[in-house]
């Protein structure tokens, strides 16, 4: 079975794009007081927002 380069590219494209969404997200609705703060719980909501969404945009993968 051959690689799909083409689908492989648009996964790694398509994950950093959420990953750098999520951060966005953080970012805007973090409060003034946790600029410097807090590093370890923001990467888990990061890492658990981009979780969320790759189940939902996986499935058609699957099928």
């Amino acid at each position: 079975m051959a690689v799909d380069w083409f689908l492989l590219a648009v996964v790694i494209i398509i994950a950093v794009v959420l990953v750098i969404a999520n951060i966005y997200i953080l970012v805007y609705f973090q409060h003034d007081d946790d600029k410097n703060t807090a590093y370890f719980p923001k990467a888990l909501v990061v890492f658990g927002l981009f979780f969320a969404e790759a189940t939902v945009l996986l499935l058609p993968l699957d099928v």
